[in-house]
């Protein structure tokens, strides 16, 4: 219960900067830019969903500075499915921008005091950024 108004707490953060939270069972949790939504997975388990949303509101503020800085990023030009085909430096700034969003979210998380999902986070990290690494080193 804690997690779902965890998540609510998200959703309005996300509300306040124009941004949208929805759930699918056939999307992977992700950030659509052009349609200034998280997507959620419906299929992950509630702890998971919370940091899932945490994780990419951290996306949401670094494309927020990326574009009052004009610049370009990379997570956002990739499928999952094709990561392992695009060149070792493409490959390498997805790498840094997930683990940016990544100390972003620990700082949304402690904003909101969202103290049930603060507690898995740090595991949901380095879960996530050990199957970047993975594929960040594997041949192609």
């Amino acid at each position: 219960m804690q997690l779902a108004r965890e998540i609510e707490k998200v959703r309005k953060w996300l509300l306040s900067r124009d941004w949208e939270l929805c759930v699918s069972s056939t999307a992977s949790s992700c950030l659509d830019i052009d349609e200034r939504t998280v997507v959620l997975n419906s299929r992950e388990s509630t702890n998971m969903r919370a940091c899932s949303a945490v994780h990419e509101c951290g996306h949401v503020v670094t494309e927020e500075q990326r574009l009052c800085n004009k610049d370009r990023g990379y997570a956002n030009l990739y499928l999952w499915e094709s990561f392992e085909r695009l060149p070792l430096i493409d490959r390498t700034w997805i790498v840094v921008e997930e683990a940016e969003a990544w100390v972003q979210a620990r700082k949304i998380a402690k904003s909101l005091k969202l103290t049930a999902t603060t507690s898995s986070l740090d595991r949901a990290m380095a879960l996530s950024l050990k199957r970047y690494f993975i594929l960040l080193v594997s041949k192609r």
